[in-house]
């Protein structure tokens, strides 16, 4: 008897932005409850994929809710360069020019937080994971300083 496999029959799929770890946005209680949808349920499927992700981290949450009162969920990660922004800091740096030094603007990434990226987003610090990410952090116009300099 070959097995049949059984499509579920979606009832909604709610789609939200959050960032995790943070009490922001949608009441999550009163949406999921909209659509009778468990928070039980939803907090031990959503526990599987905010298991170590640093707080700060946003992702697009897709909820899939089927006749069977079964969810599933799909967290859409961001891409690398929305994550190099989303870490990285403005400082200023004295550059001589005329006249004198000036103050010119520039763009910093902390080496600690362009490693949690590189791993966050492809999972090792292999060499080509580390070029590409850094071809896409030099693109930005953004550059790699030392945790221990104070900028």
């Amino acid at each position: 008897m070959d097995k049949k496999e059984v499509q579920k029959e979606l009832v909604v799929k709610l789609s939200l932005v959050l960032t995790i770890g943070k009490g922001t946005g949608p009441n999550l209680n009163t949406l999921l409850g909209f659509w009778g949808i468990g928070l039980g349920i939803f907090n031990k499927e959503w526990g599987k994929y905010i298991e170590g992700l640093p707080l700060y981290f946003k992702g697009n949450l897709n909820i899939f809710y089927y006749v069977d009162r079964s969810i599933s969920l799909m967290f859409d990660f961001y891409s690398l360069s929305f994550l190099f922004r989303l870490c990285s800091y403005s400082s200023n740096v004295k550059v001589k020019g005329p006249g004198g030094f000036i103050l010119k603007p520039i763009v910093l990434l902390k080496l600690s937080k362009f490693l949690e990226v590189v791993l966050l987003k492809f999972g090792n610090l292999n060499v080509n994971n580390l070029k590409q990410a850094y071809g896409t952090l030099s693109s930005m116009g953004i550059s790699i300083v030392n945790d221990y300099i104070k900028c």
